[in-house]
């Protein structure tokens, strides 16, 4: 598993790259320079076939002579923090943070540096680091909008959500229209159950970014914990138009149309998002918790007779509607090989 570690906060040094770290830093895509861009100022100083034998020869193993790799150019600013962008891309984080840090190291003033950096701490969870890093750059520069945002998205991580709520609030008084700001946000708000406010933050988000799948997604969600169903519809009807296909959002969609007792449109959306076992079983779930016990255990049977793998789980619900029902009702709930109630 690959590793790093966080470096303190340098306020100046440089230290100069070697052209044999230079050659090796060509290298993020494994392929050869007619598919991979390479930034102009790596290309300075040296022909482009250069780069494509060497790497030509790397991939078949070949020794690559040292006296060529000393005539490749040092690598600039811009060329560290280009790489640095492609392996965060690529969510090659330990990768990614090196670069930055050289980067840093040639232009320690650079505080959009130190914010790609991180924001990779952030993403490897190194969450206080992450904050110190945040703080440095708004110890320099206390309009630097990002970095707050940076700050409130990493306290969220830690669960300190009023801090976070703090740092978001600034961040967005700095900038209004920083989207995921405005989702992070939401999401402090969501925790802590403030849904309405939640949506609000949302919908100004969504005016920056309309037709985004996954927020119009968690707009549904809100709607939903609200109790307000068809808008809820709407919302991951939207999502799903928006190019959105992650089962969570059919799932999402299922459960909102089973709430307005439509379903079939229930069963439609589950099926989509899984299989028709998968929806026959969250079906029977959503009408147990709803008191139609007689359905219910018609959909965990139908699960069950759809796919063994169900056999287990339905026949626990199975089981507890034998239960809820005082062992009484119009229909033995033993299975029998055949299902004679309708699902949905």
């Amino acid at each position: 598993m690959e590793t790093f570690s966080s470096r303190g906060i340098r306020a100046s040094g440089r230290r100069k790259a070697s052209r044999l770290a230079a050659f090796f830093l060509v290298f993020p895509c494994g392929l050869s320079l007619s598919a991979c861009s390479i930034p102009t100022a790596l290309q300075t100083g040296a022909q482009r076939g250069v780069y494509e034998d060497i790497l030509e020869r790397q991939r078949e193993g070949i020794p690559v002579d040292t006296e060529t790799l000393k005539e490749l150019p040092e690598l600039t600013v811009s060329d560290y923090e280009w790489l640095g962008d492609q392996y965060y891309k690529q969510e090659k984080f330990p990768l990614a943070y090196t670069k930055y840090e050289k980067a840093i190291e040639l232009a320690p003033d650079r505080l959009d540096l130190h914010y790609k950096a991180g924001l990779v701490l952030l993403h490897k969870r190194m969450l206080d680091d992450a904050i110190a890093r945040f703080d440095y750059i708004i110890r320099v520069n206390s309009g630097f909008s990002p970095a707050y945002e940076g700050k409130g998205r990493a306290l969220l991580e830690k669960g300190e959500l009023a801090g976070a709520e703090l740092a978001l609030r600034l961040s967005l008084d700095l900038d209004p229209r920083r989207e995921r700001a405005l989702q992070s946000l939401a999401l402090v708000y969501e925790r802590q159950g403030r849904h309405r406010e939640a949506l609000a933050e949302l919908r100004k988000a969504l005016e920056i970014v309309p037709r985004d799948a996954a927020l119009l997604n968690n707009i549904g969600m809100e709607h939903y914990s609200l109790g307000e169903y068809e808008p809820s519809v709407s919302a991951f009807e939207s999502a799903l138009a928006a190019g959105g296909a992650a089962p969570r959002i059919y799932n999402n969609l299922g459960r909102a149309y089973a709430k307005l007792h439509r379903y079939k449109d229930a069963y439609s959306a589950f099926t989509k998002g899984s299989d028709s076992a998968s929806a026959y079983f969250n079906l029977g779930v959503l009408m147990q918790s709803a008191g139609n016990l007689e359905k219910a255990a018609a959909c965990f049977e139908h699960a069950i007779e759809t796919s063994a793998t169900y056999y287990e789980a339905a026949g626990k619900k199975l089981a507890e509607i034998k239960v809820e029902m005082g062992y009484t009702g119009p229909r033995d709930l033993q299975r029998s090989g055949t299902v004679s109630l309708p699902c949905p």
